[in-house]
């Protein structure tokens, strides 16, 4: 074995592992065969392979007669293994000492004297996503560190080459050549006479980067750190991630425990980042299709990639809208479970239980498992948006904390880390409307309105509040013409269209949208399409979409997740239908339910509220209705336009 270059059994497991291409080091095997336990001769061969040995040499023991053939050297076997070359240093000089070929590697030894850098394999036994971790010494007292970077990178490699310094153990050195970083790990070890080298690397795509970085010696080379992030919020989490790379660093160099990374597999990483930007952008059922099969390409990569199970959790999270909606949230509890049972304190992971359990009706156990890990969810844009969705999911209730406040604090704190982030824009435009200042919220959506087709569509919507259809219009055709995404687009000029009385050119483009999501589960678009018919009289049509209207918000209700406004719209559909058949008479406790909802009407959404007024005039309550009526004009003058 030594006369192979493996200075431990754990070695020669790990050279078996990187020649099968498992995870994990068959390091039991490797004993049985040193304690002279029988084994199967597949598994010697295994064995003599990763020695560069004839395998015949494996097989034989001391009593064959072709043992002391293989020893003197007079086997007819023609396949040798190469000699390999062992690097010993002393200050600016260097040697290389070649040990000959054994034949028997089990029974030779051979002691190594004199080498100045050594290695030993550390004990514990990791998991897939736990790097390799080697102990690096020197009788200089200094173990020194080549970092390579590219160009783009060099202020941020000098910052970790700096702090790595400050340990009396270590000296770490950026490369400043143009061309040092596209030398390999080998050459620059050689040249610089380093004892291994922190080698920088980034992935860009449209919205998310990645870094890694891979400490390589002569021995191992494992990637001791991964990060994804938002490019625009490089410059604000540079410390973190250099700090990060300087703990894995120290820890590899004295032989400790190394951190968990995202993923051993490169290519996984690289369909992860290819999912991450997908799915950021998503809003429709094939553009979460295409991040899903990126994230499943990530797991056929690494069955053990926790944060790809954590993001398809949130991507059927957030496309159960437009999907078989419990199906999907099933779905999704499974991919979280997955991921929880592997990588728990992940803040991919935590931020995605949190939505599955706000979308499942369960926003206080949301807010309090953001609240637990408030050290990981308070520097990163994508957990402050999703802490900001979770308060604007409690907007109305009566919370010792604010929920509407706290929603705007922390979409604000995703927007000045990623200018970008168009869902966190979102969430601030709706908010602001949603507290009644639509000024702020047309100042919101306008300055964001390109970066995504919802922004751009609740600008729209806000023109149409303040009755300036003509530019509503505008807007509205500007979402079909410039995004593939136009489902928005054509679901609002049906509004518009509406209210100037033209109904059937506006169920022409109700139904545009539908097509394009057929199986959208947001019972307003149903209920909307209903409308439109009982306007034209036709009550068959009516009733068939207020009827799956009403069966959405049963499904809602069935999983917990209705909110006051969603409570209002099933008395509002139920009524719609009772009306529309005229063998069935009004309820006799619809008066005293409408009641209840007058008075919290403080709780509901702008629509919720205009059904409202329906509801009062239907129970001959004229007074209440008129106050409702005032009460949406006085935010959204549009509503003086309705009958």
């Amino acid at each position: 074995m030594l006369a192979s270059g493996f200075d431990t059994q754990a070695e020669l497991a790990q050279q078996i592992a990187c020649n099968e291409g498992i995870t994990k080091p068959p390091r039991d095997l490797v004993s049985k065969v040193f304690r002279e336990q029988a084994v199967s001769p597949h598994n010697l061969a295994r064995i003599a392979k990763a020695l560069q040995v004839p395998a015949y040499t494996i097989y034989l023991s001391k009593e064959d007669s072709r043992f002391s053939e293989v020893l003197s050297g007079q086997s007819d076997e023609p396949e040798t293994a190469p000699a390999r070359v062992l690097y010993s240093k002393s200050g600016p000089f260097a040697a290389s000492r070649v040990i000959p070929q054994i034949g028997f590697a089990m029974l030779a030894l051979v002691i190594l004297m004199g080498s100045l850098i050594w290695w030993q394999q550390s004990s514990a036994d990791h998991a897939s996503s736990h790097p390799t971790s080697t102990r690096l010494t020197s009788p200089l007292g200094k173990v020194l560190i080549a970092v390579q970077a590219p160009a783009n990178l060099h202020a941020f490699a000098e910052q970790i080459a700096s702090q790595l310094s400050e340990q009396d153990a270590i000296r770490a050195m950026v490369l400043s050549r143009p061309e040092a970083y596209q030398l390999p790990a080998n050459e620059v070890i050689t040249t610089w006479q380093a004892h291994a080298v922190l080698h920088l690397s980034q992935h860009e795509d449209h919205y998310y980067d990645a870094i890694s970085a891979t400490m390589i010696s002569h021995q191992h080379s494992p990637v001791i750190h991964q990060s994804l992030f938002h490019h625009e919020a490089f410059a604000a989490q540079t410390a973190a991630i250099g700090h990060a790379i300087v703990l894995q660093s120290q820890r590899f160099i004295a032989g400790e425990p190394l951190a968990p990374i995202l993923s051993n597999s490169a290519v996984a990483l690289n369909y992860f980042l290819q999912g991450k930007n997908q799915l950021f952008i998503s809003n429709s059922a094939s553009s979460f299709s295409l991040a899903e099969s990126h994230f499943l390409q990530a797991l056929e990569q690494d069955a053990n990639f926790a944060a790809a199970h954590a993001e398809l959790c949130r991507l059927h999270v957030r496309s159960s809208w437009i999907r078989d909606e419990t199906a999907s949230l099933e779905k999704a509890a499974t991919y979280c479970q997955l991921a929880t049972e592997q990588r728990p304190d992940l803040l991919e992971v935590i931020t995605a239980q949190a939505e599955l359990l706000a979308r499942s009706g369960r926003t206080e156990q949301a807010l309090m498992l953001l609240k637990e890990h408030a050290d990981l969810t308070s520097a990163d844009a994508d957990a402050l948006a999703v802490k900001a969705s979770v308060y604007q999911a409690r907007f109305g209730e009566d919370d010792s904390d604010p929920p509407g406040e706290l929603a705007i604090a922390y979409a604000k704190q995703a927007v000045d880390l990623v200018p970008g982030h168009w869902y966190a824009n979102n969430i601030l435009g709706s908010l602001y409307f949603m507290q009644g200042n639509a000024p702020q919220a047309i100042a919101q959506f306008a300055k964001a309105s390109m970066q995504h087709e919802v922004i751009l569509a609740n600008l729209g919507t806000l023109q149409l509040c303040y009755g300036e259809l003509e530019q509503a219009e505008e807007t509205y055709w500007a979402v079909i013409n410039n995004f593939d995404n136009d489902r928005l687009g054509h679901e609002n000029l049906g509004t518009i269209y509406q209210m100037q009385g033209k109904y059937e050119l506006a169920i022409k483009h109700k139904q545009l949208a539908i097509e394009e999501q057929p199986e959208v589960a947001i019972h307003q678009v149903w209920s909307n399409l209903a409308e439109l018919y009982f306007l034209l009289g036709q009550s068959e049509p009516a009733k068939q979409y207020y009827n799956h209207a009403l069966t959405l918000i049963e499904r809602d209700e069935l999983l917990g997740n209705l909110s006051r406004s969603d409570l209002l719209y099933k008395v509002y559909y139920q009524t719609k239908l009772q009306k529309l058949t005229t063998e069935m008479a009004l309820p006799d406790s619809l008066p005293q339910q409408v009641a209840v909802y007058f008075d919290a009407r403080n709780e509901l959404d702008m629509q919720a509220k205009s059904h409202l007024a329906w509801l009062l005039g239907i129970v001959n309550l004229p007074e209440e209705k008129q106050q409702i009526r005032q009460e949406l004009s006085a935010v959204c003058p549009v509503y003086d336009l309705l009958p």
